[in-house]
């Protein structure tokens, strides 16, 4: 057998060092390159530990009261956490939300009914509040984004008022001009009676409602001390609200995270080989990139039609996802990626909350197409199952088809161990703190109005 020259040796054995040959566990993993190989392709998908951004205590302590204060609504009767609830991983566990006019919490919740006795549901699944203070695009269809110079997209155009501090400030302006969320209808009270498009008058009358309350004017003064009472507007609120949320359900001791600061123990083997997969073969993060596990951008995967729909044509049922927003044929059905942190406590899943166990979510993932036509509405609770819109899902998928959009979900072929072990690479995702959310929930509100739903 020829011998390499010993300079040709060493330059070798430190290629191989440096990372151009392959990669070999330090751990004593006899597959290669677990670590090193996950540490590249994190590296290539801009993977960082979170971060969380600070904001005045007092700040957050408004923000506290006003996501807890039934005072935001119409009726008086629902708030912020009623969809958003910590000891639910910040969602309500339902497929599609239960909003105004609902009683109950979680799986107890019973909707309100409309005039012909069917039970009203919100269109979409209620999102999580996770790590939300670095995300510039909320909302499942995107109609509120950031922009590079501070200011936002958002349906309001150009009349939307300055001021505003992020994304998720801006998202804490619109529920309360909804009818269906916290506004209430017309003939209920005086907020419902004002159009939803008269959304800087709607602000207006909260904020009157606010300052009436002498609880309420102390903590808008200790949040915002440079600023005259009748300066303060519902933008100050919607500050306060993002403050509380970022510092409250700003994650950052998952195993995940601790893996990315370094701990190569952080993870399990079976974990590894799932993020190996999540960031590869897998080809997960093409979706799901970035320190939250998002790209913020719109894909169509297929995901099974459930529900009224979201449309302003009140003659349809449809969900046209980001295409309702720009009206782009291509953007039809298409949906933000979600942020995948704490995604093992998230479900239902999906935009519609189509999947209500994170395995059949992962197997959707893996192959939309399937998915799609094989979905099984049993998963379902009763009132939901005839809410899914077999035809529509067809229609998506002819049109999907027609405009050659086929990326968007092509499969990926893995095993069963292979589907097992990325699913549990999705649990180290998961908080601990997670267990201990309680503690945000503040014993009273400003209003005196019941905490409970």
């Amino acid at each position: 057998m020829m011998r390499l020259p010993f300079t040709l040796f060493l330059l070798f054995t430190s290629l191989l060092a440096a990372g151009c040959g392959p990669y070999f566990s330090p751990s004593g993993d006899d597959r290669p390159g677990t670590d090193a190989g996950l540490r590249h392709l994190l590296a290539e998908y801009e993977v960082k530990p979170v971060s969380r951004p600070l904001n005045p205590a007092a700040k957050v302590k408004l923000g506290q009261a006003l996501f807890f204060d039934k005072i935001l609504s119409g009726n008086l009767n629902i708030c912020c956490y009623n969809c958003h609830l910590p000891l639910a991983a910040t969602g309500d566990a339902l497929s599609l939300s239960i909003g105004e006019g609902g009683s109950g919490e979680m799986a107890k919740r019973v909707p309100p009914r409309d005039e012909r006795g069917e039970p009203v549901f919100i269109p979409r699944n209620s999102p999580d509040l996770f790590n939300r203070g670095e995300m510039q695009v909320m909302f499942w269809d995107g109609r509120v984004m950031a922009n590079r110079d501070g200011t936002f997209i958002t349906p309001m155009g150009q009349l939307f008022p300055e001021g505003v501090e992020n994304a998720l400030a801006a998202q804490a302006m619109f529920p309360v001009t909804s009818a269906e969320e916290m506004r209430g209808n017309p003939h209920e009270n005086p907020l419902g009676a004002l159009s939803p498009w008269k959304q800087l008058e709607i602000w207006t009358e909260l904020m009157k409602r606010l300052l009436a309350l002498e609880e309420y004017r102390e903590l808008f003064q200790a949040a915002y001390p440079d600023t005259p009472p009748s300066e303060l507007t519902f933008v100050h609120a919607a500050n306060a609200m993002a403050a509380y949320e970022i510092d409250s359900f700003t994650l950052e001791d998952a195993p995940f995270d601790r893996y990315l600061k370094g701990d190569d123990r952080a993870l399990s083997d079976e974990e590894k080989q799932g993020a190996l997969l999540f960031y590869g073969r897998g080809k997960c993060a093409k979706c799901h990139s970035g320190p939250l596990l998002t790209d913020e951008s719109f894909h169509c995967r297929l995901v099974p039609q459930i529900g009224p729909g979201k449309t302003f044509r009140h003659d349809e049922a449809w969900d046209y996802g980001r295409g309702e927003v720009t009206g782009i044929r291509k953007d039809l059905f298409c949906f933000r990626a979600p942020p995948l942190r704490n995604v093992a406590e998230t479900g239902p899943w999906m935009h519609d909350g189509a999947y209500t166990t994170l395995e059949a979510a992962v197997r959707h993932e893996v192959n939309p197409f399937k998915g799609a036509t094989q979905y099984d509405p049993a998963q379902l609770p009763e009132e939901l199952r005839k809410l899914y819109r077999r035809s529509d899902t067809d229609f998506m998928l002819d049109l999907r088809w027609e405009l050659k959009m086929v990326d968007d979900y092509e499969s990926v072929s893995l095993t069963e161990p292979e589907i097992a072990s990325l699913i549990s690479f999705l649990h180290s995702l998961s908080s601990p703190v997670l267990n201990n959310l309680g503690r945000v929930i503040p014993e009273r509100v400003p209003s005196g109005l019941p905490m409970e739903n």
